[in-house]
């Protein structure tokens, strides 16, 4: 990627940024008390298939990869220093990489895909306050119907979806 000054002026989309759930404890509080508890007596702590294996040296830039700071993508301010001012990026796609789809229960994949939806609208698109960071919606192979649901009630809001 060039840098704006590079760039002759021309503004930088970055259409790939893959944000990651840091736990399943982060979607506590987006899942119904059966989930929850589900999560905590059964010792389930996500899904973990995985595009990008945390020891792989492709799985995210070397810039990316700060221990102390947790998971890569996990955290808006280590994505807005990182990656949106770094490159003066005008508009970022967010690109879960939670997998919610490779869970083979059904009901708790609808779950945890409106959870991770829920929890991306909360702490990264109204927290940043601007609507040029565009989210990709998880959706789960059968849960079209709630993903009608949701989106209706955020699109209220104007925040930006793709699907």
């Amino acid at each position: 990627m060039q840098r704006k000054e590079d760039r002759d002026g021309l503004p930088l989309i970055d259409c790939d940024i893959h944000n990651a759930v840091p736990s399943l404890e982060t979607l506590y509080p987006y899942l119904d008390d059966h989930w929850v508890d589900y999560g905590a007596f059964s010792k389930f702590r996500g899904p973990d298939a995985s595009d990008y294996p945390g020891g792989s040296p492709i799985a995210a830039r070397p810039d990316f990869k700060i221990k102390s700071e947790g998971l890569p993508g996990s955290r808006l301010e280590h994505v807005q220093n990182h990656v949106l001012d770094a490159w003066d990026t005008e508009v970022g796609i967010l690109t879960c990489i939670y997998q919610a789809s490779c869970v083979h229960n059904a009901d708790l994949g609808v779950a945890l895909a409106t959870a991770v939806n829920t929890w991306q609208v909360e702490k990264w698109l109204e927290a940043r306050g601007l609507p040029s960071l565009p989210l990709q919606l998880m959706v789960n192979s059968i849960s079209r119907v709630k993903l009608v649901i949701f989106m209706s009630s955020r699109l209220a809001r104007n925040l930006s979806f793709l699907l």
